[in-house]
């Protein structure tokens, strides 16, 4: 008898080939079921080391052992005693038979159902995902800020995807805590499959798990775990890594530019990477400590690399953002020399064209050329934009900055079309709500425009109830409705979240036009505090102090001020309307009247005669004791917004025309 018959009828062979299949089906159930509990990487180790030991164990036993009708009894038992039958050997063929026949399903089913299940229900467009802020596993809160820069740096590599429609950080911040289920997420933010993952650093090594998830089956599509020595290039390879696995998991194709877009490492420095990526998750909260940070933290990081695009790209859009916030000339300077240098490092950089598109929009750059011939040229502003769209399509900021901008052309219905395109790009984006509410709140000139602006904040704060600003303006324009003790109540809720200059100042105008000038000077003050160089909150501190007890002294000094500060922000932008016309009545109550109405006239024509500057001409006539004028700028600005007649009636400027017939028709009519 040779060694193979004796093999054979010993059943080894039949023993072997039913170990390899139950071992095969172990990893691949393992590697299914392992990520949904965020087992370790050593797991998976241990059940494949297990496996192979096994073999040779079980290898061992089928030469040793016969399995019978009496259990598992040595191999001359059975031959010895005729009474002990093995099982038949038709049972065991069942039995590998069966192990094969599940090898085959659970193959089919992870290639040709699970992996393409969700492709086969969508059309050619791109497949849209959510990518959920990653959880820091370290348990050290110091490494959140880390945690978050690659949850960002993951989303960035995504977007260059085109066969994908990657959401903004704004939509899925919301749910960096909460038990829901994907599918629920899924539904909410209107996408098909949805990325979580996990981020462990512990001392030079750092983990990454992943795991792509179907919204509408909650069923896994892809995971994978990655364990490497902490380096920037190895954080860049596992992002680059966990981007082409999204692609081959939803059967995307990427183009050759795409691939070596993903492919590019930003920086080799870790020290670098590790303060930019701090200073990206510093950013979230909005507040004004946290993005002072993230510029030490991007500075940091182009000190460390003076080539890293990204960190240049991040130090643009902090200072801007501290520009948007006191309106500090020196911020925008900083801002606009770290996007040229960004520009410069690489172009292909869809943040900085964004930041750039909002910087020449603050600058007045937004206007077509108008020449002799009517040129048609692009303004900077829109032609940034516009590349940043053609880089990347699905990108929701380049189009909220671009409906600005068209807004700020005069262009309001291409406005409110992009912001609204925007909005349904990404139903959940707070950023996108807030900018409809700026658009409605201070560009648009349809009537019922501080009802949709309130719609929108009320969105916002919905979405982002953690942000001050989103309390802000649903307080501003639940004002404007004359909804005041809502307008208190917000702004209450966005002064316990953070201190900060919009609540109070508007917590101050709310004093003023109630009568209480004292405490509307006083909020004031602390909105100054926080932003001097505010011309707004330097003009409403003067307001407030003209009907203070011996205090027009003081008001005069806060006007003249208020005066510099304005100035000072026209040399960004000279053909700002609105700044224009606060200006113009800071004038007129110095008594500068014939310079105040050389500067409405320019505030007048740059705004195409809107509601606003109107409103401030009448403020302006008044002071220059000129009623009818007064009268009739009045009349103009409540026909264009009837919104104008509360506050026209609360003015108490206006106090004076209150026994006047006209004044009363037009602050009481309804048919305006």
């Amino acid at each position: 008898m040779t060694f193979l018959n004796e093999l054979k009828r010993r059943g080894v062979f039949q023993a072997g080939v039913a170990y390899v299949l139950f071992g095969w089906l172990m990893v691949q159930v393992s590697d299914i079921v392992l990520p949904t509990f965020e087992a370790p990487p050593w797991v998976m180790k241990a059940i494949i080391l297990l496996l192979l030991c096994g073999f040779p164990i079980a290898m061992f036993l089928a030469w040793f052992f016969d399995l019978t009708t009496r259990g598992m009894l040595r191999t001359e038992e059975v031959a010895s005693d005729a009474s002990i039958s093995k099982f038949p050997a038709h049972f065991v063929n069942y039995v590998i038979i069966s192990l094969l026949a599940a090898a085959v399903l659970l193959f089919a089913m992870d290639k040709f159902v699970w992996q393409t299940e969700f492709a086969a229900t969508r059309s050619n467009t791109p497949v849209s995902i959510a990518v959920l802020p990653f959880d820091n596993i370290s348990g050290d809160a110091d490494t959140d800020p880390f945690t978050a820069g690659i949850h960002d740096d993951l989303l960035t590599q995504l977007s260059k995807i085109s066969a994908l429609r990657t959401l903004s950080r704004t939509s899925v911040l919301r749910f960096s805590e909460g038990d829901r289920s994907i599918p629920a997420i899924a539904d909410e933010l209107g996408v098909e499959v949805v990325l979580e993952g996990g981020v462990q650093r512990v001392d030079n090594r750092i983990r990454i798990n992943a795991q792509l998830i179907d919204g509408i089956t909650d069923s896994h599509l892809w995971a994978e775990t990655y364990d490497r020595e902490l380096t920037a290039a190895n954080i860049f390879a596992i992002q680059s890594e966990i981007s082409l696995a999204i692609a081959s998991a939803l059967r995307a194709t990427l183009t050759g530019t795409e691939q070596q877009a993903i492919a590019a490492v930003p920086t080799r420095n870790l020290d670098a990477y590790i303060a930019y990526s701090e200073a990206r998750g510093s950013m979230d909260s909005l507040a004004e400590d946290d993005i002072r940070n993230a510029i030490e933290k991007f500075s940091e990081a182009s000190r460390i690399d003076p080539d890293f695009a990204a960190a240049w790209a991040g130090t643009c859009t902090a200072y801007l953002m501290l520009y948007k916030k006191d309106s500090d000339r020196q911020f925008f300077d900083a801002a606009e020399a770290s996007c040229q240098k960004a520009l410069e490092l690489d172009d292909t950089r869809v943040e900085v064209h964004v930041a750039l598109g909002a910087l020449y929009r603050y600058f007045g750059q937004y206007s077509r050329a108008q020449d002799a011939l009517e040129s048609v040229n692009y303004s900077k502003a829109e032609q940034s934009l516009e590349h940043a769209l053609s880089l990347d399509q699905s990108q929701v900021e380049a189009r909220i900055e671009l409906g600005l901008v068209f807004a700020h052309q005069g262009r309001l219905q291409e406005a409110e079309a992009e912001l609204k395109n925007a909005a349904e790009l990404e139903p959940g984006s707070w950023l996108a709500q807030t900018a409809l509410f700026s658009f409605y709140y201070t560009l648009s000139t349809q009537p019922g425009r501080f009802a949709l602006a309130e719609h929108h904040a009320r969105r916002s704060a919905t979405l982002r109830p953690d942000l001050a600003s989103s309390w802000n303006n649903l307080g501003a324009a639940a004002y404007y409705l004359g909804q005041y003790e809502e307008a208190a109540e917000a702004w209450k809720k966005s002064l316990a979240i953070e201190p900060n200059r919009t609540a109070y100042t508007n917590t101050g105008l709310a004093y003023f036009y109630s009568g209480d000038y004292r405490r509307a000077a006083e909020f004031q003050q602390k909105a100054l505090e926080l932003a001097p160089g505010d011309n707004r909150a330097m003009g409403r501190l003067a307001d407030a102090l003209r009907f203070v007890d011996n205090a027009n002294g003081q008001s005069k000094k806060a006007y003249r001020e208020a005066v510099r500060l304005a100035k000072q922000l026209l040399e960004v932008n000279e053909r700002d309307w609105r700044t224009l016309g606060l200006l113009a009545v800071y004038q007129a109550h110095l008594g500068e009247h014939e310079e105040a109405q050389r500067t409405l006239q320019r505030a007048l024509e740059y705004s195409d005669f809107r509601a606003e500057v109107l409103y401030n001409q009448a403020l302006v006539n008044m002071q220059a004791g000129r009623t009818q004028e007064t009268l009739e700028a009045l009349q103009q600005a409540i026909e264009k917004d009837p919104d104008y007649r509360n506050l026209a009636r609360l003015e108490p400027d206006f106090e004076p025309l209150a026994g006047q017939a006209r004044f009363r028709e037009l602050v009481t009519s309804t048919s305006g």
